[in-house]
């Protein structure tokens, strides 16, 4: 091999090489926001609420990996300090994104359910409080929280990455 090709199969190597070194690492945005996640696994207190800024920051990174780690929990009722993690994800999608999506449920829910109740169009949130405090919610029954989660899912491959975030910061306006 002549000298005056070593450069040429040296830049090819590097070129070919470099981009599959690149897929997976993650950006400083991207820990970030990991770490935001991870917290919200709580425990959680009405003073001490989660910290959401890192998901302002990069809030279309944030929305993906927030709805790449929703998971149905049980169904039921779930105090202060032990709601699931995926309620403070889905709290933080709504702060993000000012939307919150429902969904049909195959049973039959009554009010003496210990359950979300469905709306006038029979539509049923993935979790609402159980009580004028902000000490308990209740958790919908698994099938409206898989439907939900798919419905995130949908949003966020179709309109997600070119969205307008609100980054809503009031709690009032996506807690509940």
């Amino acid at each position: 091999m002549s000298p005056s090709r070593i450069p040429l199969i040296f830049a090819i190597t590097l070129i070919a090489l470099v981009p599959g070194a690149l897929i997976g690492q993650r950006t400083s945005a991207d820990t970030s926001i990991m770490t935001a996640i991870a917290s919200l696994d709580g425990p959680w207190w009405a003073e001490s609420l989660p910290n959401f800024e890192p998901f302002y920051r990069s809030p279309a990174r944030a929305a993906e990996l927030l709805i790449q780690s929703l998971k149905p929990v049980a169904e039921g009722n779930y105090w202060q300090q032990h709601q699931p993690a995926v309620a403070w994800r889905i709290r933080a999608l709504r702060s993000l994104t000012g939307l919150d999506f429902r969904s049909h449920t195959h049973r039959k829910i009554t009010e003496d359910d210990s359950l979300p109740q469905p709306d006038c169009t029979g539509q049923i949130p993935f979790f609402e409080l159980a009580s004028m405090g902000w000490d308990r919610i209740v958790v919908a029954p698994v099938d409206v929280q898989e439907h939900i989660i798919a419905l995130w899912r949908s949003w966020f491959e179709h309109y997600g990455r070119t969205f307008k975030y609100v980054n809503e910061r009031r709690e009032v306006a996506w807690y509940f």
